[in-house]
């Protein structure tokens, strides 16, 4: 009975021991980037209800931050995403275009986040 006991214990101690995973983050920093057509920089973007960032195995949706130019800054936990941008441009002289990408709605086009750090490059569309 007293060997049981210290089988279990041991079982018991040796489950228990903490691993180091200190250097791996369960989150990524990502960086999405705009490339409108024919090279051009809006002023600010704002993203549409219509737009999406969902992740694959848990449904859970994201919103996109504000634009700063062509760039939004976004916290992802990592894994795989889906995604629909739909913007509102506004450029410099007072233009205000619609733009989308569509590129990564489907699972087999889906985003793949697995870095600590990672820069998404979207090829948008004007709408209309």
């Amino acid at each position: 009975m007293l060997r049981f006991i210290i089988l279990c214990a041991m079982a018991l101690f040796a489950s228990a021991c903490e691993r180091d995973y200190d250097d791996r983050e369960l989150f990524s920093q990502v960086r999405v980037v705009m490339e409108l057509p024919n090279g051009e920089e809006c002023e600010s973007a704002v993203a549409m209800e219509s737009s999406f960032i969902t992740e694959y195995n848990t449904h859970e949706r994201y919103a996109f931050g504000g634009f700063k130019g062509n760039v939004a800054g976004l916290t992802l936990r990592k894994g795989i995403y889906t995604m629909l941008l739909d913007v509102t441009l506004y450029f410099p002289d007072g233009t205000i275009r619609l733009a989308r990408n569509a590129d990564h709605t489907q699972p087999a086009t889906a985003i793949k986040v697995l870095d600590d750090e990672q820069e998404i490059r979207l090829k948008m569309s004007y709408i209309r």
